[in-house]
């Protein structure tokens, strides 16, 4: 996937949403598949990276950021993609890890 492309779904700064879009472009969900689902993330993280922006929701509560990772060792042929959601409390000026989905294709 380009960078661009990315870009532009990550805009979208909803959870289901974007999901659904990676769904929709082929990408399958790495802990449903016996293939990835244990899968070392370091292995994962030492591919060769592009990443977006960090983007937030409309209300404020959410940040986005979406990774494209390929050339993992042992899934050279595969690209994954990781979606990074954070929670943001701006009223105690916070931001907590919230969830990290991890989707690849082959």
């Amino acid at each position: 996937m380009q960078i661009e492309q990315l870009n532009e779904i990550v805009a979208i700064a909803n959870n289901t949403a974007i999901l659904r879009e990676l769904k929709a472009l082929g990408y399958r969900n790495c802990t449903q598949s016996k293939k990835y689902r244990d899968l070392p993330l370091p292995a994962i993280f030492r591919g060769t990276e592009q990443s977006t922006e960090w983007v937030t929701n409309m209300f404020g509560d959410r940040d986005y950021k979406a990774y494209t990772f390929t050339d993992v060792a042992g899934a050279e042929q595969t690209e994954f993609v990781v979606l990074e959601v954070n929670a943001v409390d701006k009223k105690h000026d916070k931001v907590r890890p919230m969830a990290l989905h991890i989707y690849y294709k082959e």
